[in-house]
């Protein structure tokens, strides 16, 4: 029984390692690019709209593979590019036709599940890559949960407080162990004293 407890610890230790680290990594890389995280060199984007159905659906997590003006796309691609009218805004749409003006592509893009073609054409500076046919479903919504100061709280503070307070445990264990032992021989003395004595 004692073995398999410690076995169970070991095994639970591991995955709150695991967890924080990844949670780590996943928090700092995204500060540090101001932007998405980056794994394996593919970027980690949430699916914010049902436009691209039934490809990915919302909240999803979908890798990007980043591109540069090099890049060539062709129809049938799925690309992750800036808007024209607001950088912050991202989207992720199917090229419908490519056309070439001063020497660079221009793409014609269209959300699978939309009846009708965006109406800004796509330049090439605007693009950030193109969609490696990797998603996960809905863990678009727990990275943008772990964001949160709740979701930091508990994905972060709340493993490494019981990584740092598990030792701690064990060790005061330890160090209680030697007076519990002294305790019970004296006691057993006491006992057998009592034993012998007449009546």
């Amino acid at each position: 029984m004692k073995k398999a407890m410690n076995i169970t610890g070991k095994i639970i230790t591991g995955f709150l390692i695991v967890l924080l680290c990844f949670n780590l990594y996943f928090v700092v890389s995204s500060k540090i690019t101001g932007g998405e995280p980056k794994v394996f060199g593919h970027l980690l984007m949430k699916v914010l709209s049902g436009s691209m159905s039934p490809v990915f659906e919302t909240g999803d997590l979908i890798a990007v593979k980043p591109g540069d003006l090099t890049t060539a796309y062709q129809v049938g691609d799925v690309i992750t590019f800036r808007s024209a009218e607001d950088a912050s805004i991202i989207i992720t749409h199917r090229i419908i036709e490519v056309k070439v003006e001063d020497s660079f592509p221009v793409y014609l893009t269209q959300g699978d599940a939309n009846e009708v073609s965006d109406t800004e054409p796509v330049r090439q500076a605007q693009v950030i890559g193109s969609y490696a046919n990797f998603h996960i479903p809905k863990l678009g919504l727990f990275f943008n949960w772990v964001t949160t100061g709740p979701g930091l709280a508990i994905m972060l503070i709340i493993p490494g407080i019981v990584l740092i307070a598990g030792p701690i445990i064990s060790l005061f264990r330890e160090v209680m162990k030697p007076k519990q032992e002294e305790q019970a021989p004296a006691t057993t003395a006491a006992t057998s004293e009592d034993h012998n004595q007449p009546v």
